[in-house]
């Protein structure tokens, strides 16, 4: 993957406000980059880029170097900037579309995808069900012989992370942090278990174009989540 230059920002797209915490969060309007902590918050990424028309200006230069493995909400794949956004994603590529549920049959599937394909990075795109599955997908789908999500949730295995893929997150909502946090909330029979010490993504493109289209039912779910 090429590094990408924390110069690089797409000038002339308004940010509206961003969030800061100073000292601890602080974004930078010239970069469109958020700069943390880390010593504070070591499990975070360590690139975020935040602000409209971030992700048609870092995603192509992010991934242009890479196999990707695209894991996708359909809602999110289907709307008018998330399906230019991906079309912007080389080839050869995987794509996985997500609906419904994170369980064992979609990180299953992503898992073999991504082995099939010899992926070397993940790209998670949607809501926190999808982020869910494209975060465990790239950490399981390096670690050694048959995958059992529910070894992981059950704490009978622990993820290596030096064997995990790196991953891309692009939220469109604002709710569930599933971008940030290093578990994975998938169901397990009648209840949900999380899957704990994943490895934070590589990247976070947080991109308010992505929410264009979000029914209101959603953002409003969301914004009393947040």
């Amino acid at each position: 993957m090429s590094k990408i230059s924390p110069a690089a920002g797409p000038a002339g797209h308004s940010t509206g406000p961003a969030p800061q915490l100073p000292g601890l969060v602080e974004f930078d309007p010239s970069t469109h980059q958020v700069r943390i902590d880390r010593s504070a918050l070591p499990r975070t990424s360590p690139l975020i880029y935040w602000g409209r028309g971030t992700g048609g200006h870092i995603l192509p230069e992010a991934v242009c170097e890479a196999r990707v493995l695209l894991i996708a909400s359909r809602g999110a794949a289907r709307t008018r900037e998330g399906s230019v956004l991906l079309a912007r994603l080389p080839e050869p590529r995987s794509t996985l579309l997500v609906s419904g549920h994170a369980d064992h049959a979609a990180i299953r599937s992503g898992v073999a995808a991504a082995r099939e394909a010899g992926a070397t990075l993940v790209v998670g795109l949607g809501g926190g069900t999808a982020l869910d599955v494209a975060k465990s997908v790239a950490a399981l789908a390096g670690q050694e012989g048959e995958i059992d999500p529910a070894a992981y949730q059950l704490g009978e295995r622990q993820v290596d992370e030096t064997k995990a893929l790196p991953w891309i997150a692009l939220p469109t909502t604002s709710g569930t942090g599933s971008e940030s946090t290093d578990n994975a909330v998938i169901e397990l029979g009648a209840e949900k278990r999380s899957i704990r010490g994943l490895p934070p993504p590589r990247l976070i493109i947080a991109d308010p174009a992505l929410t264009d289209e979000l029914p209101f039912e959603s953002t409003a779910i969301a914004a009393v989540d947040a």
